[in-house]
């Protein structure tokens, strides 16, 4: 059995790559079923003919894995040598930032071009003010998006498809069209030079959000609204209680979304600020390039320190991505098939009572002397409603 420590290593090989279903390895999988069951048939022929498919059929397909790592290999490089190269830069000489011949990695590290780049404008003011900026638009964002686009996916009302089709129209108009228009509005009212132009927009929506959200909250089940009408909850009470708390993800890439658009925004600041107590990042790495031209190093060094956060937010919130694009209503179709309602604090709404499986019916006893129905477990007597269940029947009596 020459090639039975062969195969051994290939399957060693191929649980230490940890691939996953679909993988790039089915026909060894294949092959090596086949061996097993040659085996348990004891023909040598046929377990040394299995085994050498198996081991062949691995080679073949760690070619075609190998190479297909190898192209995301080279993407990864292609997209990452940019922020290399600005890493690189920061840390040169201003007079060996374009050396013939070309040098990627410099010959001395000069640290110092951080804390002296940072000091060369007031970075520190230009910090404080982006912030705000960002918050203000991510709190906006959210706050203006989610009832609109609870209205658009879970309200029924005559003309609801139009107004969203007009509303999606308005992604098809380019950003540069509003620039005039807008700066005219808020010169009338008398905000040009402050901080407002930048926040008061994300208070009035945004298409691209409310689209996204609304796209997330289609997908959660409407028998969740209906059993909550029926326990008597109000509209705004299914929106807080159930439809965001299981919008979480979306939610959250929303607010990725505005902190990361808002963090390097220029073109807004560039045309409504003129202070330079109110200057953002941006803004300021746009005038440290006017006045200090030859000095890329510099440049470079400042560049990377705002890029921080973004970068810290991107990493840290990957996995939000994934769970927005996957989850789509997941989490709400869980509760359903397990009778439960996500509540405040992790824990479980009054809703839930309608998801709770119904006992079986109490058979009933002739009507006593008061004209009423005796239930056949007389002893227990049954517990009272609950108020908002009441209410919930007295609604249907009523309607």
């Amino acid at each position: 059995m020459r090639y039975h420590g062969s195969l051994t290593l290939a399957g060693a090989i191929y649980a230490s790559l940890e691939v996953a279903d679909g993988s790039p390895f089915r026909t060894f999988e294949k092959e090596r079923e086949q061996q097993s069951r040659a085996q348990t048939s004891g023909d040598v022929r046929q377990i040394a003919k299995a085994t050498q498919n198996a081991l062949k059929a691995f080679i073949a397909d760690l070619n075609r894995f190998s190479q297909s790592q190898h192209v995301v290999l080279a993407l990864d490089v292609v997209f990452i040598l940019p922020f290399l190269w600005m890493v690189s830069t920061s840390l040169k000489q201003s007079e060996d930032v374009f050396p013939y011949p070309p040098s990627f990695f410099p010959t001395t590290f000069l640290w110092q071009n951080y804390p002296r780049g940072w000091t060369i404008l007031p970075f520190n003011t230009f910090l404080i003010n982006l912030p705000i900026v960002t918050s203000a638009n991510v709190i906006g964002n959210l706050i203006s998006c989610s009832p609109a686009v609870f209205g658009f996916a879970r309200l029924r009302a005559r003309g609801r498809g139009i107004l969203f089709l007009t509303l999606l129209a308005t992604l098809m108009i380019p950003r540069e069209v509003t620039i005039v228009p807008r700066f005219l509005l808020f010169s009338q009212m008398g905000l040009v030079n402050t901080l407002c132009p930048l926040i008061l927009p994300a208070w009035f929506g945004y298409a691209f959000f409310i689209f996204l959200l609304r796209q997330f909250f289609m997908t959660i089940p409407t028998e969740l609204d209906d059993a909550a009408r029926i326990d008597g909850a109000s509209s705004l009470r299914i929106f807080f209680e159930i439809i965001l708390l299981l919008s979480k993800p979306a939610l959250a890439t929303v607010a990725i979304f505005a902190f990361i658009g808002n963090w390097s925004n220029l073109l807004d600041p560039l045309i409504s600020i003129r202070s330079q107590g109110l200057y953002t990042l941006a803004l300021g790495l746009n005038l440290f390039r006017g006045q200090n031209f030859p000095q890329f190093n510099l440049l470079m060094a400042v560049s990377i320190i705002t890029l921080i956060p973004v970068l810290t937010v991107f990493f840290l919130s990957q996995r939000l991505f994934v769970q927005c694009v996957t989850l789509t209503g997941m989490e709400g179709d869980r509760a359903l098939r397990e009778g439960r309602v996500p509540g405040r604090n992790g824990r479980f709404s009054v809703f839930s009572s309608a998801f709770a499986p119904h006992p079986p019916p109490v058979p009933l006893l002739p009507q006593g002397e008061k004209g009423e129905l005796e239930r056949a477990d007389a002893p227990f007597p049954s517990p009272p409603l609950s108020p908002l269940s009441a209410r919930g029947r007295e609604g249907i009596e009523r309607h």
